[in-house]
């Protein structure tokens, strides 16, 4: 008996009381680049905005500027059609980065905070090839000869 009035007492308590938390929700949401640069001339970035969870229904971005860099010179953007949506504007550029270049990138979106991404072009790797051969072999715990299922191509 004593377990229940403790248990109803105690339900009580913890039901009764009521907390609100506030806590800010960013209505404006913010700007995210996406870049892939290499110096085969098959540049990519992607500018998307983010939303608020708890915020309003996304919104088209509205881009109002972006300019790409390499060593100070601009590098011409084209719109990728097929691939921009209402919160996602995609970009490209045949232009053919060189290593120790320093990319600079700035977009701006209507009420959104700039955004700037600096960067020195990496050398580039050179390709590795891979020869069955030249593996004598992966195996897994049990002994089993894995070469197969992870390079099915050599």
């Amino acid at each position: 008996m004593r377990h229940i009035l403790t248990t109803i007492l105690l339900s009580f308590i913890l039901l009764s009381c009521k907390g609100v938390v506030d806590f800010p929700v960013e209505d404006s949401g913010k700007l995210y680049v996406n870049a892939l640069m290499t110096d085969q001339g098959n540049c990519r970035i992607q500018v998307m905005q983010s939303h608020p969870v708890l915020g309003r229904n996304p919104v088209p971005l509205e881009l109002q500027d972006i300019i790409l860099t390499a060593d100070g010179s601009p590098v011409e953007l084209t719109v990728n059609m097929e691939q921009t949506y209402d919160t996602l504007i995609s970009f490209e550029t045949g232009y053919r980065f060189k290593a120790g270049q320093e990319l600079a990138l700035k977009a701006e979106a209507a009420g959104i905070p700039e955004i700037r991404a600096e960067v020195t072009m990496p050398e580039s790797i050179p390709e590795v090839e891979i020869r069955k051969s030249e593996i004598e072999s992966i195996k897994d715990t049990d002994g089993k000869d894995l070469v197969d299922v992870f390079h099915p191509s050599l």
